[in-house]
């Protein structure tokens, strides 16, 4: 079991960056077809290495919510945070946004875990986490402009293109229309550049 969990926590962790890039399609229907294994490797680690199963369940987050498996997606991301070590770092912070993200699709109110996952990332110095956190409680603009320059400074295309369409979002719903499309046109722009084309 632990070579088996070994094996495919690797696996998931490999595909991980790929799921917003050129290669997205074949890499999602490969986690899709190993999907019984990947779940049976969460379970287990869950008791056996909680902070492997913790890097997991973030590691199939994108994949989760891409294939609509977001309730499931959830429940591993939950259950591996009450299992962890509640220390902050970055895979922490990663699974509560991700975690919340997901709760908020599913209608639930994911901002406890997005708040959560904020704080989460101002202690573990986790500028990449905190800007989708931020992001992804995109209430204000403020707090879009604080992840956008982090984001910038992260360097992460991926967090910068999601960090940009949001701030549009809320730009558009505030009436700032220039705005919002020179945010929508950057983050397509990123996106195009990445392959990443799950949202365009």
């Amino acid at each position: 079991r632990r070579r088996h969990a070994e094996h495919f926590l690797a696996f998931a962790l490999d595909a991980q960056p790929e799921l917003v890039r050129r290669e997205q399609g074949r890499f999602l229907d490969l986690l899709e077809d190993d999907h019984d294994n990947l779940r049976a490797a969460v379970s287990w680690l869950l008791d056996a290495e909680p902070e492997d199963a913790l890097a997991l369940a973030l590691a199939l987050s994108i994949f989760w919510y891409t294939r609509g498996h977001v309730r499931e997606g959830r429940d591993w991301l939950v259950a591996a945070l009450e299992c962890a070590s509640p220390a902050p770092s970055a895979t922490r912070a990663g699974a509560l946004d991700w975690a919340g993200y997901l709760a908020n699709e599913l209608g639930d109110d994911g901002r406890p875990l997005l708040e959560q996952a904020a704080a989460c990332a101002r202690e573990a110095d986790a500028s990449g986490a905190l800007a989708l956190a931020l992001c992804h409680l995109y209430q204000y603009v403020a707090e879009l402009d604080e992840a956008r320059r982090l984001a910038e400074r992260e360097g992460d295309p991926f967090v910068l293109g999601t960090v940009l369409n949001n701030l549009g979002v809320v730009l558009t719903l505030e009436g700032e229309m220039d705005r919002a499309r020179l945010a929508f046109e950057e983050s397509y722009r990123i996106r195009a550049d990445m392959g990443d084309v799950s949202r365009m």
